[in-house]
């Protein structure tokens, strides 16, 4: 018997994602069914909410990114990781072609997906502009020690 919501045990009805800037990680349960425009507006009232200073985009030195102030001000920039592995390799933009249609489940979302965001002007254009993710990846304990921190 088929479970009520129409979907078998195997499909993925909820996806957890860990977005990523500076030395911040936020959590967000989503729907693969989930707009682009969905997900950036949720991450901008959580960001508001959390972070009224702005991000810690890196700590020597030290820079803080603002929060947009109007959702209409900016385009939020998505990144999914080169490699899974090792995220020193960097990210992958993911180009959003239209954010109130394209769905999550549609560029590559999954049940447990990690990535990066930016902020970018409301007229981004990703074959104009390049975006950076700007993402302090953790140090191994090991790797300190061995440079004598």
């Amino acid at each position: 018997m088929a479970p009520p919501n129409g979907h078998n045990d195997d499909t993925p009805t909820a996806l957890s994602i860990l977005l990523k800037h500076g030395i911040h990680t936020i959590f967000i349960f989503a729907s693969p069914e989930w707009t682009f425009t969905r997900l950036s507006s949720e991450l901008l009232t959580i960001l508001r909410d959390r972070y009224p200073d702005g991000l810690t985009t890196s700590v020597a030195p030290r820079k803080i990114t603002p929060i947009p102030k109007n959702n209409n001000d900016v385009t939020i920039i998505y990144g999914l990781l080169k490699d899974a592995e090792d995220p020193t390799k960097g990210w992958d933009e993911i180009v959003v072609e239209n954010p109130s249609q394209n769905k999550l489940g549609q560029k590559g979302f999954s049940e447990v997906t990690v990535a990066a965001f930016a902020f970018a002007d409301k007229n981004y254009n990703p074959q104009m502009n390049d975006v950076e993710f700007e993402v302090e990846v953790p140090r191994d304990y090991e790797d300190e020690e061995e440079e004598g921190y």
